[in-house]
């Protein structure tokens, strides 16, 4: 039997009320990584070479990712920490990936969007803490930049279509949730930070 993967990204709009800090991990419980691989990079215009959900601004590739993403076998967890002052972001990260491991199927591998070499150091730390309060953590974590997996893609879009559907920062956006339609397994809401 396969391992099971995740692949997170997160997505951190700002609303009158603070900052929202919204992490998801989408997983393939199926496996067939490398199809999902093949549809997503699908999606890459010439000489672009990663997806980003915020840069994809007209609704006709909105709708062309989601079309994507609604064909694969993935299923998302999510965990949303709200209100978040700005210099309590990595806090928040910290509390929403020490939640959102404790909803996860046991997980071989998690892919997480590398950041800068001291915030994945954070993430690390963050990962011993929550597998020294006796949570699973996966076997395996490897902080990747966008474009070395296109899976990443699918958790920044999964991330950010969450964020949007709230209507948290763009309410002309909030439709796009509608459509997105892999199963949300589990989303947890956590207290103010």
């Amino acid at each position: 039997m396969a391992t099971v993967e995740g692949w997170m990204d997160e997505s951190a709009p700002t609303s009158t009320t603070g900052i929202y800090v919204l992490l998801a991990v989408v997983i393939l419980p199926n496996g067939g990584s490398d199809q999902a691989r093949e549809q997503l990079c699908s999606l890459l215009p010439p000489r672009v070479r990663s997806l980003h959900w915020h840069r994809e601004r007209r609704p006709e590739r909105r709708k062309e990712i989601i079309t994507v993403l609604n064909r694969l076998d993935v299923e998302v967890h999510a965990a949303v920490a709200h209100p978040v002052p700005a210099r309590r972001q990595e806090q928040a990260r910290a509390a929403c990936l020490t939640a959102i491991l404790g909803d996860l199927p046991d997980l071989g591998t998690l892919h997480i969007e590398a950041r800068t070499g001291p915030l994945n150091l954070r993430d690390r730390h963050t990962l011993l803490n929550i597998h020294r309060s006796g949570t699973n953590i996966p076997g395996m974590v490897l902080h990747q930049r966008k474009t070395d997996d296109p899976l990443l893609w699918a958790a920044d879009a999964a991330a950010s279509i969450l964020a949007l559907g709230q209507a948290w920062h763009r309410p002309g956006d909030a439709h796009w949730d509608r459509r997105f339609r892999p199963p949300l397994r589990s989303i947890r809401w956590l207290p103010p930070q």
